[in-house]
């Protein structure tokens, strides 16, 4: 039984250990990804944003107009100096770029959180020198989620942090988050294929800009060995606390560029690197004017809405009180679906091998234990017949006991059990064939 339990501790260990290696090997793995992509944030006249910039090229990139403080009727800010800081992704080089040209969406509603894109242009005198990759397609099955915040340390020297991250599976996305995220965001429920919901927060990189919790401001997809820009940032919906330094329930809404592209490329004069011949991917975007309609908003007191700047001062947030119907289905989909962050790529690996070495274990433990019972099993049925060899063999046809000289020979009566104990005493053969022993015997106890 020991060695049992010790195989199975084994097990346990070694599974426990292969679970941290193969999850720190993963985010390693995501920390490569990011090197292959180029990212940035928005500075404005001197001061960091929370306004992460889903980065085209060396000349454009997407921004949510709302966190660069555009509103439905207010598109112009007259002398608003906006930057592009850019981090050493894809070329191993940092760069800051005044922006030249800004180009807000058509159909932008800021009261609604709907078409939040706007297209800034920078560097024009610039050669062309590289290209991030746009996903032209929905998420599929086998793609992971990668949720990205960058931030910046030194304007003046272009010092970065690291980028924090946090990884989802689509199956997880689609199968966990998605009714919770429905309730708690109009602008979702009406229009899921260019949003993105999330439920994951991070402590701010910046205290001095803000003490509480901001969400991730780019997704990203892992597929086909390459990452893809979703989206960026357009707000974040927090149940039954009106601020994100609490403890509510917080849902991430990005921005997905997927039915955009079209409309990007009539802003450029260009077309934006895709990569949907090189995988034979569908392209999802045919439409340049594409837009979303105006959502209606929802009407519980219990759910706040931020939207901007998350490093600004906290502003009065949109509250939009919603149903009462909704409100208690969103709060049991709420809590199901931020208490399960469901697991990565490099945990369900470790799970497959733990689950199978630990099957292999207890099948070899059951089998090694099973062994040596049956061993036990038959040392004990040779003991048996060993003692009834002995007893038949001081026990002749007469039914008299021949006892050793020795054994009780104070006594009349036989001592059996020492006589068991004794060594059997050697034999003989005679010409009759019948054993004879050959020690000498006690006159005293064969009569």
């Amino acid at each position: 039984m020991l060695f049992y339990y010790s195989l199975l501790l084994f097990g346990g260990l070694f599974c426990l250990q292969f679970w941290a290696v193969a999850t720190a090997l993963e985010l390693d793995n995501i920390s490569d990804y990011l090197k292959d992509v180029k990212g940035g944030i928005l500075v404005k006249d001197g001061k960091r944003t929370s306004c992460e910039l889903g980065v085209i090229d060396n000349q454009s990139a997407v921004v949510s107009p709302i966190c660069m403080g555009f509103t439905t009727t207010n598109r112009t800010q007259p002398g608003v100096n906006f930057e592009v800081y850019l981090d050493a992704g894809i070329d191993g080089k940092t760069a800051k770029y005044t922006v030249e040209n800004i180009t807000i969406h058509p159909g932008l509603n800021s009261s609604g959180l709907n078409n939040d894109i706007a297209v800034i242009q920078y560097n024009s005198a610039g050669p062309e020198k590289w290209q991030n990759v746009i996903l032209p397609d929905i998420l599929h099955d086998s793609a992971k989620i990668i949720y990205v915040r960058r931030s910046l340390l030194d304007l003046d020297t272009i010092q970065w942090d690291t980028p924090q991250y946090a990884l989802d599976s689509t199956y997880h996305y689609e199968n966990s988050n998605k009714q919770a995220c429905k309730n708690a965001s109009a602008l979702f429920m009406n229009s899921p294929d260019v949003v993105l919901c999330g439920n994951r927060t991070m402590p701010t990189p910046l205290a001095d800009l803000t003490p509480c919790r901001v969400p991730y401001g780019t997704a990203y997809a892992r597929i086909y060995n390459e990452t893809f820009l979703l989206g960026t940032l357009n707000h974040a919906s927090v149940w039954d606390v009106d601020t994100l330094c609490g403890n509510g329930m917080v849902f991430s809404y990005f921005m997905v560029y997927v039915l955009y592209i079209r409309y990007i490329e009539s802003v450029l004069g260009y077309s934006v690197r895709t990569d949907a011949d090189r995988y034979n991917i569908y392209e999802y975007s045919d439409n340049s004017s594409f837009a979303v309609q105006y959502p209606k908003n929802p009407d519980d007191p219990r759910l706040t809405i931020f939207d901007g700047d998350f490093y600004k001062d906290q502003k009065d947030p949109i509250v939009f009180p919603i149903t009462e119907s909704t409100a208690e289905s969103s709060a049991e989909s709420s809590a199901d679906s931020t208490a399960s962050s469901g697991l990565s790529h490099g945990a369900k690996i470790a799970v497959g091998v733990c689950v199978s070495i630990g099957g292999l274990l207890i099948i070899g433990a059951a089998a090694t234990y099973m062994f040596l019972r049956r061993k036990r099993q038959k040392a004990r049925v040779v003991d048996t017949l060993r003692q009834q060899e002995i007893q038949e063999a001081l026990v002749p046809d007469s039914g008299d006991a021949i006892v050793p000289a020795g054994i009780g020979a104070q006594s009349d009566e036989v001592d059996v059990q020492s006589a068991i104990d004794e060594p059997l005493p050697a034999y003989r053969a005679t010409d009759g064939g019948e054993p004879r022993i050959s020690a000498d015997l006690s006159s005293s106890n064969v009569e």
